[in-house]
């Protein structure tokens, strides 16, 4: 049977956080700060699967609520790169967002599919 677990989620999408982030980061010579909020991003949802032994309910409400705030947040850098028209940044914000839904979606689906067994 296929097993999904929301620490593995919180964890695959903090690293991909981290990595646009520092992308990011060095395409823009290290200047622009907006390259640290999707590592300071991933950081957290990697801290938050470090904790899900811990608490899983609250990691589990905590990563979700994180997850919609950010995927909300990072729609300023699109639209800031989407002005510009900076291809290469509105990519980077979309993945951001992408991967801030499929966060939230996913320990959402994932939790209630663990409920109903």
């Amino acid at each position: 049977m296929n097993r999904f677990r929301i620490k593995d989620l919180l964890i695959w999408n903090g690293i991909t956080l981290v990595g646009i982030g520092l992308i990011g980061f060095i395409a823009n010579n290290f200047v622009l700060h907006t390259g640290l909020t999707p590592i300071i991003s991933g950081i957290l949802f990697i801290v938050l699967a470090g904790l899900w032994n811990q608490r899983r309910d609250l990691i589990q409400k905590i990563g979700m609520t994180l997850a919609f705030i950010l995927s909300i947040a990072f729609i300023w850098p699109f639209m800031r790169n989407l002005e510009q028209m900076d291809y290469w940044g509105m990519l980077r914000s979309g993945i951001e967002i992408f991967t801030c839904l499929t966060t939230g979606i996913g320990v959402y689906k994932i939790s209630k599919m663990h409920e109903t067994k």
